[in-house]
């Protein structure tokens, strides 16, 4: 069952956690990789004054809870309809919080009218009978839908996959405010060294003319950054991840609520 919450701080603490970090969290974010389409460009940014380094599953792991943000920006007439990526880490990705995330259903009414003439042949003529006509009335559900999950091969899971699809019909865009997911890592290592991630990132638009003409541009323009690395901060003694797990996923919700303040967002939907 879906459950639809407005954003409205219940938790006072958790609350409070977020508006504090607001305030210096575009201080310090830092873009990890970037993909144009056409005018529109997809980002996918850190939040580094609101991850967290330490310790998991106690005691046993170096890690870290990895606040990532997708943002999107849409010139005019470069919409985005749908996007999907990679981040790869030099380390194991336990978990990604939230794994899923919809926007409030759109319900439409779609009349469709099947006609019907039925034929046959007998003696080697075709006889055509009189033609039927039925209308049939459905309803048709329209979202936008987020999926992030642990994506791997033969070496183990180290990427998080991510896809956002904006809903077909409707006035809500989920592609209208940025999205914010916490990315479990584990590292192998006690004292991991700076590292880097790896970003890709794929979409098209919604107008077919934009999305032919940005392929053309990405030719000409091909997309080549190289960012700086990660310098994971552990204090001494590290401090222990696990009881801030929980307390960590719900300010991200708290985070995407925030975001969308008009609208509800459907944290344990089915694709």
């Amino acid at each position: 069952m879906s459950h639809f919450r407005k954003f409205a701080g219940r938790d006072a603490a958790v609350h409070a956690a977020v508006t504090k970090a607001a305030v210096v969290a575009e201080e310090n974010d830092r873009s990890l990789g970037s993909k144009k389409l056409g005018r529109a460009k997809v980002d996918v940014c850190m939040r580094a004054s609101q991850s967290k380094w330490g310790t998991l599953d106690k005691g046993q792991h170096s890690g870290g809870l990895v606040l990532l943000q997708l943002r999107f920006i849409q010139p005019y007439g470069y919409e985005i309809q749908s996007a999907d990526g990679t981040i790869e880490f030099p380390a194991t990705v336990a978990s990604v919080h939230p794994p899923r995330m919809a926007g409030r259903p759109q319900i439409s009414k779609v009349n469709r009218t099947v006609d019907f003439k039925p034929e046959g042949q007998y003696a080697g003529a075709s006889v055509g009978g009189m033609g039927l006509s039925q209308s049939r009335e459905y309803s048709e559900e329209h979202r936008w839908r987020f999926e992030a999950t642990p994506d791997g091969d033969g070496n183990g899971y180290t990427k998080v996959f991510w896809v956002l699809k904006d809903t077909q019909k409707g006035s809500h865009n989920g592609f209208s405010r940025p999205i914010d997911v916490v990315t479990e890592i584990r590292f192998a290592e006690n004292n991991p060294a700076p590292f880097q991630v790896e970003v890709d990132i794929h979409g098209s638009l919604k107008s077919k003319k934009a999305d032919l003409s940005r392929h053309f541009y990405r030719l000409a323009h091909p997309n080549r950054e190289k960012n700086a690395p990660i310098n994971p901060k552990f204090t001494t003694p590290p401090v222990s991840l696990d009881d801030m797990r929980a307390q960590i996923q719900k300010q991200v919700e708290e985070l995407n609520r925030g975001a969308a303040a008009h609208e509800f967002i459907d944290f344990v939907s089915t694709p």
